[in-house]
């Protein structure tokens, strides 16, 4: 998600703007945007210009008071119904008509609201740190030239987000790496992160490992020093860009064999515990095991956790936050995957117990 420009005070009213990058980041606007608060974007309308008899469409730019808001995956798509409030387009649209806004990845648009609450602060904290809530990040990428830097996350399910970027100034090496190392501490947590890449030409990216590794134990930032080995280094050249960075064969392999080998230790731990009869699957067993506080570990794939039913997914969303509430960890599994595919048979959601707890089908809390 973008924060392209913020205007508000906690607890108070006011107005930020921004643009999603991908589906995930419209589901936690959708969750965001709320019946009497104003959406302002460019939009498209009919008019009838110059006392034309029939209507032509225009793009305008267009305030509404949301009155109700439809989220759609497979579309990438956000429809925001609302009253009219103003127009940058002459006659473009009278005061209290309805007009809806579709908001798409990529498109700037304005959210004010009169009270910033709580609820709304703590979807702007999930914006900010890149992943939606049980979803680890698969890559953090710093991609460096001799005098530019950016630093992107990258998620299995949200797409990727520019955090930063960093212009070096004449020959200053030093403010420059310092200047990427503070973004990188700032948005990469390397313990939620499969790995980190630092890629350039040259010998600039064995040049900031060695300031990042040093600078990191000097100010004692453990997430780092702990995870030395999550950080990869690849080789690229001036014309290459983020998405050739991902697609590489080295990134892939590192990823794809990364992921393997989480998930088929992760299946192991719960087969053996339902042999043990330390562990349950299917939603009904699930959910009340997570009522006894029973689970330990929750599975659960994409396929149900990203679902493109806005009901459904906010069940499993749900049953996430209280498991984690519990103390309870989660796996989100690639529906794709062997582990994944298996996890799906058994019905995509299972989870590993504290202690066994019999029959918990016929259980009533």
């Amino acid at each position: 998600m973008k924060l392209l420009n913020k205007d508000y005070v906690p607890n108070s009213s006011g107005t930020i703007t921004f643009a999603a990058d991908g589906s995930d980041d419209l589901w936690i606007l959708y969750n965001m945007i709320k019946q009497g608060d104003h959406v302002s974007s460019e939009t498209s309308r009919k008019l009838y210009q110059n006392n034309a008899k029939t209507a032509t469409r225009v793009r305008v730019n267009m305030s509404i008071k949301v009155m109700a808001i439809d989220y759609d995956k497979q579309a990438s798509t956000l429809r925001v119904r609302g009253k009219t409030v103003s127009c940058d387009v002459g006659g473009g649209a009278a005061s209290g008509t309805f007009h809806t806004i579709e908001i798409k990845p990529n498109l700037p648009f304005d959210l004010t609201k009169k009270v910033w609450d709580s609820g709304a602060m703590e979807l702007l904290k999930q914006c900010c740190s890149g992943r939606s809530n049980g979803e680890q990040v698969e890559l953090a990428v710093v991609l460096m030239q001799e005098s530019t830097a950016s630093v992107h996350l990258i998620g299995r399910s949200s797409g990727s987000r520019l955090c930063a970027k960093v212009e070096r100034k004449k020959n200053d090496v030093a403010t420059f790496f310092t200047s990427v190392l503070n973004y990188f501490v700032e948005f990469v947590n390397l313990d939620n992160t499969r790995f980190a890449i630092i890629a350039s030409n040259g010998c600039v990216k064995n040049q900031f490992l060695e300031f990042l590794v040093t600078e990191s134990k000097k100010r004692r930032i453990m997430s780092i020093t702990n995870n030395i080995s999550k950080i990869a280094l690849i080789n690229v050249n001036s014309k290459q860009s983020l998405k050739d960075v991902v697609e590489s064969s080295e990134v892939k392999k590192l990823v794809s064999g990364s992921i393997d080998a989480e998930e088929t230790e992760v299946y192991r731990a719960f087969s053996n515990a339902l042999d043990s009869g330390k562990a349950c699957y299917g939603t009904r067993s699930v959910e009340m095991a997570v009522e006894l506080v029973a689970v330990e570990m929750l599975l659960i794939t994409d396929e149900l956790y990203k679902s493109c039913d806005v009901g459904k997914r906010r069940k499993y969303e749900n049953l996430v936050e209280d498991v984690k509430k519990s103390g309870g960890s989660v796996r989100v599994f690639s529906s794709e995957t062997v582990n994944g595919k298996e996890l799906g048979k058994m019905t995509g959601v299972a989870a590993v117990l504290r202690f066994p707890v019999p029959d918990l089908d016929d259980l009533e809390l």
